[in-house]
């Protein structure tokens, strides 16, 4: 009998079962083998699963065969977790990602969305770094709740009676700030709990937003796995970029989704566009483009009265202007995008042959920058222009209403922000959620026909990843990802140099990959199953080349046993320093004391002919002074002296700052090492040499001169070629 009644209770509920027992034992686990971060991930990875338990419905679920290996893999890769860093990354990733068949058994469910969210909602919430405008919007939000003004600059008293947030380096004077009052007025329901409150609302939001997509995905013929995408809509790259931070993409791809869902059923009214148009701009500015791709598709819809709803449409937009102008000081289009000087910047700056260069290269890093672009975040991105074309085929309506906003929009980011479309060094994919419904609907045609599924899991381990570890989603957009520099540190191999940067741009490297990308696509496309089988040896490929030998360096990667003294140029990675160079935007290494010292390796220099190519920087503000290049083979030494010249402003900043009759050189406005022209110099040494030393040295010598040498003169190096 007592049999008879267990099996009664646990009827219906082995996933249930299966989640509990994995949760004590992750738990168990956790604490006798003394695996780190016991307080944290020790007890939010095993919470998760339990919660997960609570809330799983009952019911047949998915087998103990799919549901158990990433679970027990996961065990057996923490085991290792003595062997550094990356075995406990791996293995905390594994454990989360395994929780995915129970969050899609639970998100089919009444509530489902909710309830799969539960158990992720603890991590969502307080692991990410409190970073970039969060701050901001907080500051705002306290600041119209506390002081009645929009005035941020002595606010965040509600974490710290001591706090105050600096200016942001593009604020205006009269208080007109970056941040718009709208999405701070959004979070002041959570404000009383500080920053836990606050993520909280921002969670709720990204809620609705995936509830919305969701149901686009299932009636456009989705079906029941309409709740699935939503759930996926969140938890892949780019959705889970700010998931649960105080940004307002969030808000801008919920007002996107509920646009283009009831444009596409033509249920979106004149007013209720208005609405959605002005919230949207509201927000930020940077969404305006996404409102116009509705205005024009809506536009598009009125058939024979489009002239009037033209002039309706242009009026309500004076009315907008007119209002901000008038009413309140111009302060958020006027003082800032309506004036003389931005349009002058807009027009010339885009014009700039050396600008048109990185407009033309910013679309390539959206997808394959390994820092800030898609493709290694969210390998499932391939799966959108299959969808795409399917979706165009089933509803050409639509994939318009999806694809118009989101293609005005990058449009809009690569001739803006062509240097800065990442948002570095904010979570990477900030700038990109309001594609989320673009490729949540295109991505679910594409795997209704039965492709991606390995691309799908790909990006649920990295998803995992970074949701426990939201430190590897910060980069500094200075060529080299953060988790691929703790993958060099682990394995000693040289991974950095084959992966495609826009910052370190290498033609040969940009082709491979784009290459590599066009035939997953095709493997895509052809539904090949052996797609992971390809994945792996493409993997297998990168391993043996990073394991050859190392002919190049790139001189602020230099690793301890390579570098004695020295510092990166400039000291602080935020990329906000490196936004007036006018060439490259990557870091350098300075040489300038006396001990400074840069040294080769003999297996670097291995099989060379004995020829050292150097990309490097002489500055000194004093014209008498000359610094140049020491190179030291054992045997013998060389010195270069040489000075180099400043790279020109490029023609936009004459034409705005200086006026169109006033071409008077502005270079020395932005004096400095950063925008200098690399000077390439070729030095000679002995083939058989163990190591090069390679130091800094100035004219007459440092020996003989008197006083401090100023604190930015030196030799910068910025790239070292052994030939």
């Amino acid at each position: 009998m007592r049999s008879a009644l267990i099996r009664r209770v646990a009827e219906g509920r082995e996933v249930s079962l299966l989640c509990a027992g994995f949760g004590v034992a992750l738990f168990l686990w956790w604490r006798l083998l003394g695996i780190p971060m016991p307080a944290t991930l020790g007890r939010m990875l095993p919470a998760a699963w339990l919660l997960a338990a609570l809330l799983a419905p009952r019911g047949k679920g998915p087998s103990p065969g799919v549901l158990l290996p990433l679970p027990l893999l996961s065990l057996c890769i923490l085991t290792l977790w003595g062997s550094g860093r990356l075995v406990l990354l791996v293995g905390s990733a594994a454990c989360l990602a395994g929780l995915a068949p129970v969050l899609l058994h639970t998100v089919r469910s009444r509530a489902g969305l909710l309830r799969a969210l539960v158990p992720l909602a603890v991590p969502i919430v307080s692991l990410p770094l409190f970073s970039g405008d969060e701050p901001y919007n907080l500051a705002m939000a306290e600041s119209l709740v506390r002081d009645g003004d929009l005035s941020i600059d002595n606010n965040l008293r509600q974490l710290d009676s001591h706090a105050r947030v600096t200016p942001f380096y593009a604020d205006l004077e009269g208080g007109v700030s970056h941040t718009q009052p709208l999405f701070p007025l959004l979070l002041l329901p959570g404000l009383p709990l500080g920053i836990p409150g606050v993520r909280a609302i921002s969670l709720l939001i990204a809620l609705m937003g995936a509830a919305v997509i969701g149901r686009m995905v299932r009636e456009s013929g989705g079906g029941s796995s309409g709740q699935a995408w939503g759930l996926a809509a969140l938890l892949l790259f780019p959705g889970i970029s700010i998931l649960g931070m105080a940004y307002p993409g969030w808000a801008a791809t919920l007002l996107l989704a509920g646009g283009v869902w009831l444009g596409w059923q033509r249920r979106l009214s004149l007013p209720l566009l208005f609405v959605i148009c002005v919230l949207m701009a509201a927000l930020k500015i940077r969404f305006a483009p996404l409102a116009l791709g509705l205005g024009l598709l809506w536009l598009l819809d009125r058939g024979s009265g489009r002239l009037r709803m033209l002039f309706a449409c242009v009026g309500l937009l004076l009315l907008v202007l007119l209002v901000d102008r008038f009413l309140l000081g111009g302060r958020f289009v006027w003082a800032r995008y309506l004036n003389a000087g931005t349009v002058r910047v807009i027009v010339y700056r885009t014009l700039d042959p050396r600008w048109l260069a990185w407009i033309a290269l910013a679309p390539l890093g959206l997808i394959l920058d390994a820092e800030q672009g898609l493709l290694f975040r969210a390998p499932w991105i391939l799966l959108a222009p299959v969808g795409l074309f399917l979706q165009w085929r089933k509803d050409r309506r639509l994939a318009l209403w999806l694809l118009v906003p989101a293609a005005l929009y990058v449009l809009s980011i690569v001739v803006w922000l062509p240097r800065e479309w990442h948002g570095a060094p904010t979570p990477a994919g900030r700038l990109l959620v309001p594609l989320v419904p673009l490729l949540i609907v295109t991505g679910a045609r594409s795997l209704e026909s039965g492709r991606g599924r390995a691309l799908i899991a790909l990006s649920v381990l990295i998803s995992s990843l970074n949701l426990l570890f939201p430190g590897l989603r910060l980069n500094h957009a200075d060529g080299s990802d953060v988790l691929v520099g703790m993958i060099e540190e682990s394995t000693g191999l040289h991974y950095t140099r084959l992966l495609p940067s826009v910052v370190r741009p290498q033609a040969s490297c940009l082709i491979l990959w784009s290459v590599a990308c066009a035939a997953a696509l095709i493997a895509v496309c052809r539904k090949r199953r052996d797609l992971a089988a390809l994945s792996l040896a493409g993997a297998a490929l990168i391993g043996v080349g990073a394991s050859a030998r190392q002919t190049s360096l790139e001189a602020e990667d230099a690793t301890g046993s390579q570098r004695f003294g020295g510092e990166l140029f400039p000291a602080s990675p935020d990329p906000f320093v490196r936004t007036l160079w006018f060439g490259s935007p990557e870091r350098l290494l300075r040489l300038s004391d006396p001990l400074d010292r840069l040294i080769l390796p003999q297996d670097m220099l291995a099989g060379g002919s004995g020829s050292l190519r150097v990309r490097a920087v002489s500055y000194s503000p004093d014209p008498d002074v000359r610094w140049g290049l020491s190179i030291d083979d054992g045997d013998s030494s060389r010195v270069v002296f040489f000075r180099s010249e400043p790279l020109p402003p490029p023609s936009w900043a004459v034409w705005v700052r200086a006026g169109r009759g006033d071409r008077r050189d502005l270079a020395g406005a932005y004096a400095g090492p950063g925008n200098l022209r690399d000077t390439l110099i070729s030095l000679s040494f002995d083939p058989g040499a163990e190591r090069l030393v390679i130091s800094a040295v100035s004219d007459p010598g440092p020996g003989s001169r008197t006083g401090s040498p100023d604190p930015e003169e030196g030799i910068y190096l910025d790239r070292l070629d052994v030939r």
